[in-house]
């Protein structure tokens, strides 16, 4: 089984970022992360910080620069590319209070970019988060840089990089996925009305864990009754009750990368009504993947058609939009709206995510999906039905 990235691979990804940065005539580019977004840096070096921020450095050519604060060396040690290439940097902690451990060198902004580019002056520095750089770190990496030098926001380089899946990269997100689920069916005998939302939690993340996944790869909602209405959230201490839906929303990380699944349930018998809009929803979902997504299509037009359905079937505009990427983590480019212009390509990997709200409450069905030559192929399709327990 496949548990994660070649070397080779990560080799491959920072020589295609080079030459985009020759053909940008970049003399540098710079990602930055944190715990929370650190799709780049992950993606780049296999690098996910804890606690403290961190940073990849590249430069034109050779390999690139792992950045970190003075707590965590010994961890972004085991990045992709091994302890040589870390670097210590105080713009890089996580308080203002270091912790400084002997024998750690601390370089500077000025003295990392020097070491990328040979000493020759930045000239044109590509930043690849632009928007999520601290400002005190945006002006350490203008002032080491030549004077009048130009700091360029290339995230969409990144993003158009990280969409185009290989087949590695597919295969670890399908057995996210299939993880999830199997986590899914393992779970649901366990639950009970009793049982918090919390404790609804804590069975789905065991199962992950069990089952050889990482862990959850984003928040997990297993929201019941009004609390549904909420399309994204966090659990309370809130017990499910009997004769109302429970929506369940999570995914696994393996290898790196994210897999996402969603399903409603019901304890108890379901009215009627649920039943048929549950069996909308499906007719909605089986579209997306039998006919509305494949390869030339652009995620405008998916967005029309999925929005289209929703009116012609004598329901409003859905609340939520059709389809998102998916990879490193669960919300990832292409972003599907009526003005999008991405074109779909065989190897992207899109989440096919679907969620139904009316006055009391709201569910969602979610699997992923791979473009293929033809179409669209889900990873997971089971317990598409009315599940009630």
């Amino acid at each position: 089984m496949q548990t994660g990235i070649a070397y080779t691979e990560y080799c491959q990804r920072i020589r295609r970022l080079q030459e985009e940065m020759i053909r940008l005539d970049l003399d540098a580019f710079f990602c930055y992360g944190t715990e929370d977004s650190y799709r780049n840096l992950v993606y780049l070096a296999d690098y996910w910080p804890a606690f403290e921020v961190g940073g990849v450095l590249v430069g034109r050519s050779g390999l690139p620069l792992v950045l970190n604060a003075t707590e965590s060396l010994e961890y972004a040690q085991t990045n992709a590319f091994g302890p040589s290439r870390v670097r210590q940097c105080l713009a890089f902690d996580h308080s203002e209070s270091p912790i400084l451990n002997p024998g750690v060198e601390l370089r500077s902004v000025q003295a990392l970019l020097d070491e990328v580019t040979g000493g020759r002056p930045v000239r044109r520095l590509g930043l690849g988060d632009y928007a999520t750089i601290p400002y005190p770190l945006y002006q350490e990496l203008r002032a080491g840089c030549a004077e009048n030098a130009e700091l360029v926001d290339c995230d969409s380089i990144l993003h158009h990089l990280r969409m185009n899946k290989t087949e590695t990269e597919i295969s670890l997100i399908e057995q996210a996925c299939i993880l999830t689920e199997h986590a899914f069916e393992r779970a649901l005998p366990q639950l009970s009305p009793a049982m918090t939302q919390y404790e609804m939690q804590g069975i789905f993340a065991s199962e992950l864990y069990k089952n050889g996944g990482e862990g959850p790869g984003f928040a997990m909602g297993n929201f019941s009754g009004r609390m549904t209405r909420c399309s994204i959230g966090r659990n309370k201490h809130l017990r499910a009750g009997r004769e109302q839906v429970v929506t369940v929303g999570f995914g696994c990380h393996f290898g790196g990368y994210c897999g996402s699944y969603s399903r409603p349930f019901f304890f108890g018998a379901m009215p009627e009504q649920l039943k048929q809009e549950l069996d909308f929803m499906l007719r909605v979902h089986q579209k997306l993947a039998d006919e509305w997504l494949k390869p030339g299509t652009t995620t405008g037009d998916v967005t029309a058609q999925y929005n289209e359905y929703f009116r012609s079937s004598g329901y409003s505009c859905p609340p939520g939009a059709p389809c998102h990427g998916l990879g490193i983590m669960e919300d990832e480019e292409p972003y599907f709206q009526i003005s999008g212009q991405e074109v779909l390509r065989p190897g992207m990997t899109i989440a096919v995510d679907n969620y139904f709200r009316t006055a009391e409450y709201g569910f969602r069905f979610e699997d992923v999906a791979v473009i293929t030559e033809t179409g669209a192929r889900l990873f997971t399709n089971g317990n598409q039905d009315h599940i009630e327990l």
